[in-house]
């Protein structure tokens, strides 16, 4: 069905007064936007014919339909899924109605329209109420390549009529109204809806004026915000406003003075806050477009939440450490051009083998500028509470000029909670979040692959909503892919080709005196394209080997070293590959110091031999091994 075909529907079937909307965008395409909303089919016939790339809106309030629309509209990049949990839990559910799953991975809830509900924001974030002077976007609206579905159960075109609002609802909502009065509770007035951003904009001055940073400034921002403000400010305006502030010197350190006993702790008078607050015309707009900002031109942004996911032993790390480190040393990436600055890595474990892949790095491309990649000692649970705040007080401690990248490797080590869980998921992101708006930087996360579908990253679904950057880096037959699986602002580049380079390490030594060797992360070029399908290629010789790995693993007792590192004795694996089966002859000569298995995974950066046994080196592989014992174990 053709967009003109679907709006004339809406508008004729179900009585709802539909607008156009640009290509790939949520922007109206008429002049007026939601106030030109109709119902009249030559209207429609003069915005959508000969535009199949327009996609659609539709107004909510009263004027759409006999009884109007009153919409919920959840947003679970914002913790929308819990906040509507929470909600129904608290006032019980609602009958059948249309229910629509939207481009940004959310939900749209079509209720009847009731006057006494306006457009306002539900309590714990993410839910929005759309009501009259709001409309949404409806199928087959487009956005990134992501289309806007009715869910199949409830489809209006089904004769699934929208609900009424239940009665517990009104009077919860109500009574979240009277709860939003001229006063917070604690002496804070509610700022008025035309001046928002001018009153929190003076708070946050007020603060700066006082000595308060950027994290802090933003902490209570977001506080105020919620408690201020009906409805309050989307969290990107509230950065724009703590941006702008702090590019001015604080005047004071106010705690400070009052700490030392300063008597200047006594002079609180607040200056009007400097503003940068003006009008552009949008003539001047023409000629210098809005280009994305790169920290890897065409790889890496340098703001927002990236993610850069891949099965056990494709070299994860590898790849993230040479990003890391280029970024640091201000040295192309392979050829891409990067902007220079600190980054930030926060290690879970495996710390030795981690070295040595800085080592190799240095070894291959020089030394100079790692003084300005910073390592954690540990991890640490993000999705704990004041996590993002012992991690900026980390930062601080060697004050970098400025933080470029913060790298989270791997996400499972620095997660307490369950990754199928979007309340825990939001939370370790919500810690990511503060963290790269702390300082200005983008935060991505190292992650697996879950056991379905080879281009998705484990655990909940809100993890990919929240991303505005995904690589997948994959082992395939013939070569190894680094991949963009979703880039929010911009065209995703071609296909890198990569592999793991041995470098030999000068100076590095065995407890036997022999040589010791790393590995790098190298791009040959641009990908080959594939040309099998997903559903007919087979798992790869190492995916394989790694299957036969953790069994010999767990048939063994699920052994650990010393340091911690899953342990694989030779005999464990000589009984699994005999199950296999194997003769008891090839199977003794695989496991041999230089047999196929123990050659491959050493090549694989798998493992490291010792005296009748493997240990396993792979920092997330024996992660995500330890992670699984331990819930086994806790069941």
């Amino acid at each position: 069905m053709t967009p003109l075909e679907a709006a004339l529907r809406y508008a004729s079937v179900f009585g709802w007064a539909v607008l156009p909307i640009q290509p790939n965008s949520k922007l109206p395409a008429s002049a007026h936007g939601v106030k030109d909303a109709s119902t009249d089919p030559a209207q429609i016939r003069a915005w959508f014919e000969n535009r199949p790339d327009l996609n659609i809106a539709v107004a909510a309030g009263k004027a759409s339909g006999a009884s109007g629309l009153t919409v919920f509209d959840v947003d679970p990049r914002n913790g929308g899924d819990a906040s509507w949990a929470a909600w129904l839990a608290m006032n019980g559910g609602h009958d059948d109605g249309p229910h629509a799953l939207t481009a940004g991975g959310g939900s749209h809830y079509l209720a009847q329209y009731d006057p006494s509900w306006r457009s306002s924001k539900l309590p714990g974030g993410g839910v929005d109420v759309l009501s009259d002077g709001r409309y949404f976007l409806v199928w087959p609206s487009r956005i990134n390549g992501r289309t806007y579905e009715w869910e199949a159960s409830s489809d209006p075109s089904d004769g699934i009529a929208p609900f009424k609002i239940p009665a517990t609802w009104s009077a919860a909502y109500a009574a979240q109204a009277a709860k939003k009065p001229s006063s917070t509770g604690d002496g804070g007035g509610l700022l008025p809806v035309g001046s928002r951003n001018t009153g929190l904009a003076a708070l946050a001055g007020a603060m700066r004026h006082h000595g308060m940073g950027q994290a802090e400034i933003l902490a209570g921002l977001s506080v105020a915000n919620e408690l201020r403000c009906n409805p309050p400010l989307p969290s990107s305006e509230l950065s724009q406003i703590v941006d702008s502030i702090c590019r001015y010197a604080a005047d004071t350190d106010t705690a400070l003075a009052a700490a030392i006993g300063d008597a200047a702790a006594e002079a609180l008078s607040i200056k009007p806050p400097p503003s940068d607050y003006h009008l552009e015309q949008a003539s001047g707009w023409l000629s210098q477009p809005a280009l994305p900002s790169w920290l890897i031109k065409g790889w890496l942004p340098d703001s927002g939440l990236a993610m850069l996911f891949g099965p056990s032993g494709a070299g994860k790390t590898f790849a993230a450490l040479s990003m890391a480190a280029s970024i640091a040393s201000g040295k192309a990436w392979h050829g891409h051009k990067v902007a220079q600055g600190a980054v930030i890595y926060l290690a879970g474990e495996g710390h030795y083998g981690l070295r040595m892949r800085v080592a190799a790095w240095a070894q291959a491309n020089g030394p100079e500028g790692l003084e300005h990649l910073y390592i954690s000692n540990r991890g640490i649970d993000l999705d704990a509470p004041q996590a993002a705040a012992e991690v900026i007080r980390a930062i601080k401690e060697p004050a970098p000029d400025r933080v470029a990248l913060v790298v989270i490797d791997t996400l499972a080590t620095h997660f307490g909670g369950e990754e199928n869980s979007a309340r825990d998921t939001r939370q370790l992101l919500s810690a990511a979040q503060v963290i790269g708006r702390a300082y200005g930087c983008v935060v991505c996360l190292i992650h697996h692959t879950g056991l379905g579908p080879a281009d998705r990253a484990r655990g909940s679904s809100s993890l990919k909503a929240a991303m505005d950057w995904q690589m997948l880096l994959a082992n395939g037959d013939d070569q190894t892919t680094l991949s963009c699986t979703k880039a929010k602002d911009s065209e995703p580049p071609q296909p890198l080709a990569c592999r793991l380079q041995r470098v030999a390490l000068t100076g590095w030594q065995d407890e036997d005196g022999e040589p010791v060797s790393g590995a790098v992360f190298v791009v040959d070029g641009f990908a080959e394209p594939k040309t099998k399908t997903k559903k007919d290629k087979p798992p790869s010789k190492h995916a394989k080997n790694l299957t036969l790995l953790e069994a010999a693993w767990r048939a063994g007792g699920c052994a650990l070293g010393a340091d911690g590192r899953p342990v694989v004795h030779r005999q464990a694996m000589i009984d699994t590959l005999l199950a296999v089966p194997h003769s008891a002859r090839s199977a003794a000569e695989m496991v041999k110091p230089s047999g196929t298995l123990s050659s491959a995974l050493m090549a694989a950066q798998t493992i490291e031999l010792g005296d009748g046994f493997w240990t396993v080196c792979d920092i997330g592989l024996g992660a995500y091994w330890a992670l699984q014992i331990g819930k086994k174990n806790d069941v």
